[in-house]
């Protein structure tokens, strides 16, 4: 047992004040084996009662954002995992620096206004990916809507998505 640390301060107040004071007061931090059996008994005791519930949060994948822990920010839920494999893919015009063929063409498809396979062409392309996040993950997503706004040298297109069965939307902005 002598690699198990443990700081006292880290510990419940009420694990705290089951300590002598002497040894609180010594220092924050100890090998658990320096400690009086009775004191080592109330340390293992809290850590035992200590069970982390983590059947309700899994973590499906990361995004590239710093959370207020420095860590990468973590993805919980199928709803934000699809939202941002879209928003990342969508985002991808020029290819990919890995693989220079993943990319998407609705910016491209976007200069093709005015013409009859213009609408075509954009629900082809978010038809695409939606099909692969439905096999990759196994979940049912449906397109409901897909509108195209052009005002002046900017494009916006709003997806609207069903993910088993709650609406959600998309803004792609070019």
């Amino acid at each position: 047992m002598s690699d198990n640390t443990v700081r006292i301060s880290d510990l419940s107040p009420d694990v705290q004040k089951q300590i002598p004071l002497s040894i609180r007061l010594a220092k924050d931090e100890y090998q658990l084996d320096e400690l009086p059996v009775d004191v080592q008994n109330i340390i293992l005791n809290y850590f035992k009662q200590q069970v982390v519930d983590d059947t309700d949060s899994q973590l499906f994948d990361v995004k590239l954002d710093v959370d207020a822990k420095g860590d990468l920010a973590h993805i919980i839920s199928i709803k934000d995992l699809v939202l941002e494999y879209l928003r990342t893919y969508f985002g991808v015009t020029d290819g990919y620096p890995f693989d220079p063929k993943f990319s998407n063409n609705l910016k491209k498809y976007l200069h093709k206004r005015g013409t009859s396979v213009f609408h075509q062409l954009i629900n082809e392309e978010v038809t695409k990916i939606i099909d692969v996040i439905k096999s990759d993950l196994g979940v049912l997503i449906e397109i409901e809507n897909i509108d195209i706004q052009v005002v002046g040298n900017q494009s916006t297109i709003k997806i609207d998505i069903l993910l088993n069965s709650q609406k959600h939307t998309l803004t792609v902005v070019y």
